[in-house]
């Protein structure tokens, strides 16, 4: 089109010229011409020559024009055509430049291994590659509508606003974190750098996936750090002894720094060795690739210690390497030097101890016995016993049958039991034998500690005995503690009062006093923790309502380690019943004053013989006391050793049980093929009622103890206890879905471990009573608002509700769930003891509190307790 132009450009410039050169050529030129044709002057004649005709004045203007003003245009035109050339020629050869680096950049981006994206100052996506958009789970068109905070994991949209300005401007390279479509996040590293496109900044961005360089650098990091932190001393020797590498560990145990090892010959820590001895301890590592020795290093002050050296040879880079893994064996050293000095004081203690101490091999014969054993059985020493067997002096064996048939019953491992033992004069004694297996080189042996237990059990049947007279004692004798609640009672005090003993040993003193009487307990307590000792009078209620007068000798006790009351109490109803009779007889005496004078002499007599009778009766109950007090110093002595008693017999059944339980095992896994399914039953359930039987003990002991354990008042979170309880139940039974809700912030004052058991016991009985449920089961601890705890009657106090949506119970036997041994489910429905809210009842009242329950059948339980005063 430019070429058009320049030519249009000349034709025009050209034009005028042309146009003056054609007229005048058309005008006739006579002037010089000559004829060349002569025409005969008779045909032709020839005309005269005309005259010039005046030039026209438009003509000459057009002349003018032609020459003054068609040129320059010519020009112009001419000069504009040929830049429009050059300009099209460049801008052709502008955008030929342009489509190709723009197809080398697009080729660039899409075959780039790293994402690439072009952010813009409203932080979306102006272009990214396919890289970008698939590291990411997207496709190319979905990536250009998303903002930087929408990928980037690292920052909030706040702090990529503050940053873009930073990024437009430098070229920045920074690690972050990119997320996925997915959710899924990934490291990243980022080189960004600013530019401007068409008047806009912009920043590029090529960010790169360091994942698997993360994973690395861990991996570099923990094998670094399990060095340094590794428990043994690791040192890397080159070829010429030089140290190259030391971990903390081999600093700390030679005190000296990394900087102090590194390069230091091997022989400056180790005096053992030589530049002899670590040739030749290369050539055998050359050789095997390993060995172990011993020697000795050299700490920094100068002082050396053992060790046991794993050296290890590898090469690498072609050169030769010592890897050696050192052990301080300081210690080991000195358990090897005290297990010398042990063997000689295993002598000494032997014959130093109160027990008798023998070792059994597996043919039941004696191979060592301490000085002790020897005199037990009658001898003079040890030597006289050694190489009897057990039949020898066991007095309940008559043969070595009975014994291999007890010991395969009863087993070795930790094991005690009770047996009689022969001396050699004949007489039997009765003994407690634990005993143990070990193990000396590749023998097994029994190791049994006999014990003398004639005085024990005698005092056994004293205490029996002495069990037997307070029973059938004539008065009631209980012992409760400082909250009055009952610890223990005679037979007489459950006769009297109309109770089993079940059901008194879960009431509290008020609930056996009138309420008149109840009032008044308080300043007893007082008095008696004051005083030590009280006597007074009450009405006790029977348990059909009738009230009836005692008469109360209570004294301050120690029951179990815990401070308690023991209360002597006397029925006075006869002595009431006098003396109310006396009473109307004085009063009908005085009426007869004023009109019987004269019998009232007569009278008198008989006064004065009834007061002597009462004086006597007064003295008679005077000395009755002084039997009771000298009976409650007995008893208290007494509730000592029942204390100890308690746990023996504790103990003594447990091994019975444990007994028969591990022999049901034994029998059925030895000889189940031989018993019908009958049989098998039989001793299913001989297991099942021992286990029983064992856990009803700890339940007792964890009742007993609830009530005596001395308590530690401390300030206690009661969220923190709960759900560690709650952790604790779903570890149990990692399957079971419930929800637990506990409120945050809940505190008190009192002991943290009956606290925890108290909850433990709360949320285990939710827990076992809401399994029918399923993944709907619901356990909540929270409190009640102060309206709603006055609504309960608790107003200024906290409750704390322990609600479930179990199966629920009858209101009707609400009063029987805090009573020990109190099921309203079968074990096959529902198992436990029946002592767990008995065991919270307790642990409440001792924290001055009290509990209730509340519920309906299929409609859950709800458990309401205060800890203390307000």
């Amino acid at each position: 089109m430019t070429r058009r132009a320049a030519v249009i450009g000349c034709i025009v410039f050209l034009l005028p010229w042309l146009l003056l050169d054609s007229s005048h050529a058309a005008a006739p030129k006579t002037r010089g011409l000559k004829a060349d044709i002569a025409f005969p002057r008779d045909s032709v004649t020839t005309p005269a020559p005309a005259a010039p005709k005046p030039p026209c004045p438009h003509e000459r203007r057009l002349k003018r024009i032609f020459y003054y003003v068609f040129p320059p245009l010519a020009i112009l035109l001419a000069v504009l055509g040929g830049w429009l050339w050059v300009v099209w020629r460049r801008m052709r050869h502008t955008t030929v430049d342009l489509r190709n680096e723009i197809l080398r950049h697009k080729t660039l981006m899409d075959t780039s291994l790293d994402a690439i994206a072009i952010i813009n100052q409203d932080h979306k996506i102006l272009e990214a590659n396919r890289c970008f958009a698939e590291r990411l789970g997207y496709t190319p068109d979905e990536i250009v509508h998303l903002h930087t905070w929408d990928w980037d994991a690292a920052m909030s949209e706040k702090e990529i606003r503050e940053n873009f300005a930073d990024l437009s401007k430098t070229r920045t390279v920074f690690e972050t974190r990119h997320r996925r479509r997915d959710g899924t996040t990934f490291p990243v590293e980022i080189s960004a750098s600013g530019a401007i496109i068409g008047g806009e900044r912009v920043v590029y961005t090529v960010s790169r996936d360091i994942t698997e360089r993360k994973r690395v650098e861990e991996r570099l990091r923990m094998t670094q750090f399990a060095m340094d932190r590794a428990s043994c001393s690791i040192l890397w020797v080159d070829s010429q002894a030089n140290i190259i590498y030391a971990n903390d560990m081999a600093c700390s145990f030679m005190g000296f720094s990394r900087q102090e090892l590194l390069g230091r010959k091997i022989f400056a820590i180790d005096p053992d060795f030589t530049p002899e001895e670590f040739l030749k301890s290369n050539a055998i590592l050359f050789q095997e690739g390993s060995t172990i020795f011993e020697s000795h290093h050299i700490r920094k002050d100068g002082t050396t210690f053992p060790v046991e050296v794993h050296a290890n040879y590898f090469e690498y880079g072609g050169q030769f390497f010592v890897c050696a893994f050192d052990h301080d064996i300081t210690e080991r050293k000195c358990a090897e030097e005290a297990l010398r000095k042990e063997v000689s004081r295993h002598k000494i203690l032997m014959n130093a101890s109160m027990d008798g101490i023998a070792m059994i091999n597996t043919d039941y014969r004696l191979i060592e016995a301490n000085q002790r054993f020897a005199q037990m059985l009658g001898y003079s020493s040890p030597e006289e016993i050694v190489g009897l067997h057990v039949w020898d002096w066991d007095a309940n064996f008559t043969e070595e049958q009975q014994a291999r048939e007890h010991f395969s019953k009863i087993g070795y491992d930790n094991v005690v039991f009770e047996t009689r033992h022969r001396r050699k004069d004949g007489t039997v004694f009765p003994v407690e034998v634990s005993i143990s297996d070990a193990q000396i080189g590749e023998e097994h042996i029994a190791y049994t500690i006999t014990r003398d237990i004639t005085e024990r059990k005698r005092a056994e049947e004293y205490i029996s005995q002495f069990a037997q007279m307070v029973d059938n004692a004539p008065s009631c004798i209980l012992v409760h503690d400082m909250e009055c609640r009952m610890l223990y009672a005679n037979q007489r005090t459950f006769d009297t009062h109309g109770y089993s003993a079940e059901e008194f040993m879960a009431l509290n003193v008020q609930d056996v006093d009138v309420p008149e009487s109840a009032k008044l307990i308080a300043a007893r307590m007082k008095k008696i923790e004051e005083k030590g000792q009280a006597r007074f009078e009450v009405r006790h209620v029977r348990k059909d309502g009738t009230m009836f007068p005692l008469e109360v000798y209570a004294q301050k006790i120690t029951w179990i380690g815990l401070p308690a009351v023991l209360s002597i109490c006397s029925d006075i109803t006869e002595r009431k019943r006098n003396e109310e009779e006396l009473r109307k007889l004085n009063e009908e005496l005085e009426q007869r004053v004023a009109r019987r004078t004269a019998e009232l002499e007569a009278r008198v007599k008989e006064v004065e013989q009834l007061n002597e009778a009462m004086v006597n009766l007064a003295e008679d109950l005077h000395r009755t006391n002084e039997r009771l007090e000298r009976t409650a110093a007995g008893l208290e002595e007494a509730n000592q050793e029942l204390e100890a008693f308690s746990y023996s017999v504790s103990h003594d059944l447990r091994a019975p049980l444990r007994a028969m339980d591990g022999f049901s095992q034994a029998v059925l896994e030895d000889y189940g093929r031989r018993l019908d399914e009958t049989g098998r039953n039989y001793l299913e359930r001989i297991r099942t009622a021992a286990q029983q039987m064992e856990t009803l003990i700890d339940a007792i002991l964890e009742l007993s103890r609830a009530g005596r354990v001395e308590m530690i008042s401390q300030e206690v979170n009661l969220s923190a206890l709960a759900m560690q309880a709650a952790d604790d139940l779903r570890h149990a039974e990692p399957d079971r879905r419930a929800e637990i809700s506990i409120d945050p912030g809940l505190r008190c004052r009192g002991d943290e471990n009956l606290l925890r058991q108290m909850l433990a016991n709360l949320l285990e009985n939710a827990w076992k009573f809401t399994a029918p449920r399923g993944e709907e089961a619901r356990i909540e601890l929270t409190t009640l608002t102060d309206a709603q705890a006055a609504a309960e009657g608790r107003s200024g106090r906290t409750v704390y509700v322990v609600r479930d949506n179990g199966v629920g119970f009858d209101m009707h036997y609400a009063a029987k769930l805090f009573g020990a041994f109190q099921r309203l489910h079968t074990r096959e429905e529902f198992p436990g003891t029946g002592v767990g809210l008995a065991t919270v009842q307790r642990i409440v009242r001792r924290h001055g509190g009290e509990v209730w329950i509340q519920g309906a059948p299929d409609q859950g339980a709800t458990v309401f307790f205060t800890l203390g005063s307000a």
